[in-house]
């Protein structure tokens, strides 16, 4: 699997390094291949930007690495899934799952992605399910981005059943593995960040 700069911003923490690299690649319109292009989806989507988000994949050349296909469609899932596009979300999805072979991270995001399919289905057991095997993946592969992502979007899903305990749980978590983060992302329900002994979370505006 290739890294590009925005990726390596991302995993480092450095989101404002990373969107500004998507942006450029966006507004270039230049071909990419797909390792390329899925960090740039990625950091895109976690920011709230769908439409450049949703600019990226026709940009794609054929080929490349299967999980890095793999991750391309996973997070364009996460996009057609905020676009309100369900069967474009469960095609997308269901390709990552297929495509990502044993990789960690792309299982990670095909995991999230039918996590919140199930989510918008009521199907509580299937969204636990697949929430717990992306977080293992993401662990695997110490992705700290899908990680943060997958615990946050958890502990809003308590906060809404009304389960406190179990949302403190979720962010007490964060604060202890991602505590020096700085910089704000945005998760599938809201933005996120960890500032030293605090950490911030809020719904959708």
């Amino acid at each position: 699997m290739s890294e590009n700069a925005v990726l390596r911003h991302a995993d480092a923490g450095d989101w404002e390094l990373a969107v500004a690299e998507a942006e450029r690649a966006v507004e270039a319109g230049d071909r990419l291949d797909a390792g390329d292009a899925w960090p740039a989806v990625m950091v895109l989507y976690l920011r709230g930007d769908l439409a450049g988000a949703s600019a990226v994949p026709p940009l794609v050349s054929p080929g490349g690495a299967d999980a890095d296909r793999a991750l391309l469609a996973a997070w364009s899932a996460s996009v057609a899934w905020a676009r309100g596009e369900v069967a474009a979300c469960r095609e997308l999805a269901d390709r990552a799952l297929a495509g990502a072979a044993g990789e960690p991270r792309a299982l990670a995001a095909a995991h999230t992605a039918l996590a919140l399919l199930a989510a918008a289905e009521g199907a509580r057991r299937a969204n636990e399910r697949h929430y717990a095997l992306g977080l293992a993946a993401a662990e695997r592969c110490e992705d700290r981005t899908q990680q943060l992502r997958i615990r946050t979007n958890r502990a809003s899903q308590r906060m809404e059943e009304g389960d406190l305990t179990g949302a403190l749980a979720e962010l007490d978590h964060v604060l202890w593995r991602f505590g020096s983060g700085r910089t704000p992302i945005r998760t599938d329900s809201g933005w996120c960040t960890t500032t030293g002994p605090r950490f911030w979370y809020g719904p959708d505006g």
